[in-house]
C-alpha cells in the first residue's frame, strides 16, 4: 500500500502469529519470504496468495499520454498513436528469491471508522 497523502490521519496495524510478540516488541518486524506469496503453496489462504506479488503493470491512456519513438539511424523522434497500451515491470525470480515481505494495514479514521459519541466504531 501506497499512502501517498500524508495528511491523513489513522491506525497502521500489523497481524503477527502469537509467537512473535516478544520480538515485535523489541521492534522486530518479521518478514516472509516473498517468493512464498507467489507461489501455489497450500499454506495460503486465497486472500494471501497474490502471483502479481512484484509485478506492476501501467495501463496508458492514449488521451493523456503519448507515445514516442526515435530512429536510430537519422536521430528523427515520431509520435506512435495508439489505442490501447500497458506497460509491465517484473522482478527477475533471482531478485524475487532474494526479497522478504511484511503487511501492514492503513485505516484512515476519517473513512474506515464511523464516529459514535466520542468515540470510533
Amino acid at each position: 500500500m501506497a499512502r501517498t497523502d500524508k495528511t491523513q490521519t489513522g491506525i497502521l496495524l500489523k497481524f503477527f502469529d502469537k509467537e512473535y510478540t516478544k520480538s515485535l516488541k523489541k521492534g522486530e518486524i518479521y518478514f516472509s519470504e516473498l517468493n512464498l506469496y507467489r507461489s501455489n503453496s497450500e499454506v495460503l489462504t486465497d486472500a494471501q496468495e497474490d502471483i502479481q506479488e512484484a509485478k506492476y503493470v501501467t495501463y496508458l491512456d492514449n488521451k493523456n499520454e503519448k507515445l514516442l519513438f526515435r530512429n536510430p539511424k537519422t536521430g528523427e523522434t515520431g509520435r506512435i498513436d495508439f489505442e490501447k497500451g500497458s506497460v509491465k515491470i517484473e522482478l527477475s525470480e533471482d531478485d524475487v528469491a532474494n526479497m522478504f515481505i511484511s503487511s501492514f494495514v492503513f485505516l484512515n479514521y476519517d473513512k474506515d471508522f464511523n464516529i459514535i459519541g466520542n468515540g470510533y466504531a
